[in-house]
């Protein structure tokens, strides 16, 4: 705020009085009926021996007035201006032993202009006598009763008597000083600085003004000094409503209240300024990498959050993964306790040399491992150790041993931070203080702008959620834990219906609508998702498209709605989903050639070149493996992926050549069919993109015989390498006539307990297998 008082002004200059403590400047001698040599009227203006500060006066003769002809005297002042005056202070004539020259009956009259002045009487005063000692004796008299007093321009004294004749003649009279005081002046405060969140576009100013009503009411007057267009609903009160049409975030308005009391105008100014709600944005600093959308997921309370990515942090087991959150907000109440940024994380249990580090910062560079730009966090490391951090150190540990936990880091408009933990399954306990450093000082967080970064090194599962809340609303830890399912990729058939696995757990809380409410939605896909009941916890779900589809279930406490996320893999009808590696020349990771997981991104084709099959063998070229197809199929493709690495080294391990072979004897006796017969398989995908780019050799069957069960790769040679040979993927397409063939390679099968023949069913032969041995188990013969 910036106070101004407007008051007209002169320059002091000889002839004129100095200030006085609310007193009118600029006064001159406008006439003086006689003065005494040495003794001038203008002596009692101009501060002659007066010390302002203290209204005192000395007693020597030569700092006063006196006259020099019989009574009665006259002397009349100028205020240079018209005023209404409040009162006249006078100091009476001090001259050691001489007071009884001193004033004693004055008529005081007033004029309101000096051009043919007509003078209007205000009444008779008696002065006081002074002391005759250096003392302030200032007698005032009170003009604010008198009319004519709120028009004045001069001033006269008609002096008629003194107190007394001292030596020379008795009709010597005069004064020391006087100094002529206006109305009270008014004070005014516009009220405090005000932040408004968009998109409210209105304040209502809260100012405040003082005056003694003289020598009229106050009148109030808004304007605009910077800022742009601001609409008063009533620019002439102490408090209108203010509307801001053009705000946006960042801009600051400077508005002025005038007060005016008929004889002063005062000011002072507001600062109204406008921040946005409180956005999030993710900003991704992953080098590169997938960002997985299994894991992270950001939820609000009452605040308004945009999101542009949900994260997962990818565990590589050495290096930091940076993800970083801006948010525009820090706004608090003026005591510092109402309106509060909180950020809530919450930690998985993770694994051996798990670490987390979650801060605000004033930097966007990454963290790198270390604390430098981290105003407030907390880190979790291995072994279950909360450490606090504050101005970039490290500030104190509190053990709390492994497990889930939600940490929370709670800021206001004070400087410092309130750091709590609530563990899960910590005997109802809910939020621990750990750390709190916030004090009273003058704010410093106000208004700040705030960058959250959020990091992780090795185990999978470091975070599960983090959630951002706004405000002052209730108890974060009441926010539901929601699953949408595993972590891995589910797989189902076009048009199979696939049972989804969703859950939530809640404290029932806020007690309002006290349950939980689920609802499914589709994220993104090649086609269509299909639930047969979205609001359900578990509903099934169909597909119409090939392809790799996300799901989200989102549920609703009544407060707070966080969301889980499952991705799904629609496979073609005649995808083969049971094939499996039944036997090979290599007992170590030929099963991962048909692994369902191998895949890194099924709508690309790439491949997770980590899950590739590759063997040492000083003789390559001499290896094979046989598939397991779970029941007997015609087969009319095969889809090979080749060996890939990161490593550019290994870029000759992938099987060059090789024979597919059709039998339904496991072992391959007899002759089996030859279905393709491979001369050059193409190189798989190898250094820094191998997990990215889309690959894959499809080949076409036409058996003449069969339908076959077993499915052999011999493979002829490599692509060079003389130490090893791999490969990283095999899937296969075929159709059956046996609905039980059919059942197993769609949904997986779990033999029943008396289906002997593994034929989906139980017969008159399995019934009569189990009835003997229930008989023979079960009977008594006397």
């Amino acid at each position: 705020m910036k106070r101004y008082l407007l008051i007209l002004l002169c320059l002091v200059c000889v002839g004129s009085a100095q200030a006085y403590v609310g007193g009118v400047t600029g006064v001159t001698i406008e006439d003086v009926s006689t003065e005494y040599a040495g003794r001038e009227a203008v002596n009692i203006i101009d501060g002659n021996g007066f010390t302002e500060a203290t209204g005192v006066h000395v007693s020597t003769f030569e700092s006063m007035w006196m006259n020099d002809v019989s009574l009665p005297t006259t002397i009349t002042f100028d205020l240079e201006a018209n005023y209404a005056l409040g009162d006249v202070t006078v100091w009476n004539y001090n001259e050691y032993q001489r007071t009884g020259r001193g004033a004693k009956d004055v008529e005081i009259l007033i004029a309101d202009t000096e051009a043919s002045p007509t003078f209007v009487s205000l009444g008779s005063f008696v002065f006081d006598r002074a002391p005759g000692t250096e003392s302030n004796f200032a007698q005032v008299i009170d003009l604010t009763s008198f009319a004519a007093a709120d028009d004045a321009r001069l001033v006269r004294f008609v002096i008629s008597s003194n107190w007394g004749p001292e030596g020379g003649p008795a009709y010597f009279t005069g004064l020391s000083e006087v100094r002529f005081t206006l109305f009270g002046t008014p004070t005014v405060d516009a009220g405090p600085d005000q932040q408004v969140i968009l998109p409210t576009n209105t304040a209502v100013m809260d100012a405040n003004a003082v005056d003694d009503g003289l020598p009229s009411a106050l009148t109030y007057a808004w304007t605009v000094v910077s800022g742009g267009t601001v609409n008063f609903d009533d620019a002439a009160i102490e408090d209108p409503t203010a509307t801001f049409p053009g705000a946006a975030p960042g801009d600051v308005y400077v508005l002025k209240l005038s007060v005016y009391d008929g004889q002063l105008t005062v000011a002072d100014t507001v600062e109204v300024s406008f921040a946005d709600v409180g956005v999030l944005e993710f900003i991704d600093y992953f080098d590169g990498n997938t960002i997985d959308t299994l894991e992270w997921a950001v939820t609000e309370g009452t605040g308004s959050v945009t999101q542009d990515e949900a994260l997962r942090v990818d565990a590589n087991g050495v290096e930091w993964n940076n993800a970083w959150v801006t948010t525009v907000d820090g706004y608090a109440t003026e005591d510092g306790r109402g309106t509060t940024l909180a950020a809530t994380v919450r930690c998985g249990g993770g694994q051996a040399g798990t670490a987390a580090i979650v801060g605000f910062c004033d930097d966007i560079t990454p963290f790198a491992g270390d604390y430098a730009d981290m105003l407030y966090g907390f880190v979790y490391v291995d072994g279950g150790t909360l450490r606090t951090i504050e101005d970039g150190v490290i500030a104190g540990d509190v053990s709390i041993g492994w497990g889930t936990v939600d940490v929370r880091i709670t800021l206001d408009n004070t400087s410092g931070a309130l750091w709590e933990y609530n563990k899960w399954g910590n005997d109802g306990s809910g939020w621990v203080i750990f750390a709190d450093t916030r004090d009273t000082s003058p704010v410093s967080n106000a208004g700040a702008i705030w960058k959250l970064s959020i990091e992780t090194r090795t185990g999978y599962r470091n975070f599960n959620q983090v959630m951002f809340t706004y405000g002052t609303f209730g108890d974060t830890s009441d926010m539901p834990w929601v699953s949408a399912g595993g972590l891995l990729p589910g797989l189902t058939h076009i048009p199979d219906e696939l049972s989804l696995d969703g859950w939530a757990v809640d404290g029932n809380l806020p007690a309002s609508p006290g349950y939980l409410t689920y609802a499914w939605t589709q994220v993104d896909g090649p086609g269509t998702a299909t639930f047969d009941d979205a609001s359900a916890e578990d509903p099934n779900v169909t597909f119409d498209v090939d392809g790799v589809y996300r799901l989200k279930l989102t549920v609703d406490d009544g407060l707070f709605t966080p969301f889980g996320l499952v991705t799904l893999i629609a496979r073609d009808e005649d995808f083969i989903l049971n094939a499996d590696v039944s036997d090979s020349n290599d007992s170590g990771t030929s099963g991962q050639l048909a692994s369902l997981y191998t895949h890194h991104n099924y709508i690309e084709d790439a491949q997770w070149s980590g899950g590739a099959w590759a063997i040492a063998t000083t003789t390559p070229g001499n290896e094979w493996v046989i598939f397991d197809l779970g029941g007997q199929f015609s087969l009319y493709k095969i889809d090979i992926w080749n060996h890939s690495s990161t490593n550019e080294d290994f870029n000759e391990v992938g099987v060059k050549s090789m024979n597919i072979l059709a039998s339904n004897d496991p072992d391959f006796g007899g002759t089996p069919e030859s279905l393709v017969d491979i001369t050059v398989l193409p190189k798989g995908i190898y250094g820094p993109d191998a997990e990215t780019t889309a690959y894959v050799s499809s080949y076409s069957t036409a058996p003449t015989g069969g339908p076959y069960r077993y499915i052999k790769l011999d493979f002829n040679s490599n692509h060079g390498d003389p130490n090893t040979v791999g490969l990283t993927q095999v899937d296969f397409y075929g159709t059956t006539t046996d609905d039980c063939t059919k059942v197993k390679a769609h949904q997986g099968y779990q033999q029943m307990e008396k289906d002997w023949d593994n034929s989906c069913r139980i017969d008159l032969g399995d019934f009569a297998i189990f009835a003997a041995e229930w008989l023979d188990e079960h009977i008594w013969m006397p």
